[in-house]
């Protein structure tokens, strides 16, 4: 399973992202606003998924973080478990796009004709628009789809090799004790 981060951020779509292992971070492609991804990160670190989890506005889905500048450049995550626990897992950052949406009127503007409780057409279909701020393009089935393969997968692969890194160390322990045990009898 090798692949590099350029191809992993193509994969998803993503601007940039963040692999945390054991609470210990590593980013994946140019971290542009840094300080941001470091409040999202220590928000998920302490709010456990055990499964993937896809949003489009980060402001609007974790009211509760709590960062006051406030999170502006960030707009989208996708976040891959990798770990039953919770505790590993792959972040994946998009930035906010400006869109511009066009009305036959305003919609906004409730007429209400005196004297009854029925709204009123609009007097003027002139073109009004209005910028949406905050969100990000949304994730797509088949990115959902791979993201799902890949917290399989690498969860298994990080499951493996702590199982083996568990062996590994039991026997340095094991060989350390007779080692010891072999001294004091010989002494």
């Amino acid at each position: 399973i090798a692949a590099s981060s350029a191809d992993l951020l193509r994969v998803f779509g993503a601007d940039f992202g963040l692999l945390n292992i054991q609470d210990e971070a590593r980013a994946i492609g140019k971290l542009e606003p840094y300080r941001e991804a470091l409040v999202i990160l220590a928000y998920l670190q302490t709010h456990r998924f055990h499964s993937v989890y896809a949003c489009q506005n980060i402001n609007k889905q974790f009211p509760d973080i709590r960062y006051p500048p406030g999170i502006n450049a960030l707009s989208g995550l996708l976040v891959i478990p990798l770990s039953d626990t919770g505790h590993d897992f792959l972040v994946f950052f998009r930035r906010g796009e400006l869109k511009e949406v066009r009305w036959a009127g305003n919609p906004y503007e409730k007429l209400q004709k005196p004297g009854t409780g029925y709204l009123e057409p609009r007097q003027s279909f002139k073109r009004w628009t209005e910028t949406v701020l905050g969100t990000s393009k949304e994730w797509t089935e088949d990115q959902l789809e791979t993201a799902s393969v890949l917290s399989l997968l690498y969860g298994r692969f990080i499951e493996i090799w702590r199982q083996k890194e568990s062996a590994g160390q039991s026997n340095r322990m094991t060989r350390l004790l007779i080692q010891n045990a072999a001294h004091e009898v010989r002494t």
